[in-house]
């Protein structure tokens, strides 16, 4: 979901993506990172970015994550990190569960 993008991948192995804490911990490190953060330098229309591969995402967080989607599906601004940082918590929570029961069960 970081390092390749999920849109790019199949069903059948999209869903690895959603059970990996990491990711939905990167991806709200990114989104607390960018989210409410402006940058000078851009312009209206990005008219005073510097030319490629000098460009520039955007002149607020928002509009960085947004540029981001376009390389990376799993980022962009409507993404909650609040609800990411549960998810991880979760993932870690039943997964830990899940070990517990199975050590205990061979006992």
């Amino acid at each position: 979901g970081n390092v390749v993008s999920i849109g790019g991948c199949t069903a059948a192995v999209r869903w690895l993506a959603y059970v990996n804490p990491w990711f939905y911990c990167i991806r709200a490190m990114v989104s607390f990172d960018f989210l409410g953060t402006a940058w000078d330098g851009f312009g209206v229309r990005g008219e005073l970015c510097g030319p490629s591969p000098e460009g520039c995402f955007g002149s607020s967080g928002e509009d960085v994550l947004d540029s981001l989607t376009t390389l990376r599906s799993s980022f962009g601004s409507e993404h909650d990190p609040w609800f990411d940082v549960a998810m991880c918590f979760g993932i870690v929570v039943v997964t830990k569960l899940a070990h517990v029961v199975f050590v205990l069960a061979k006992l």
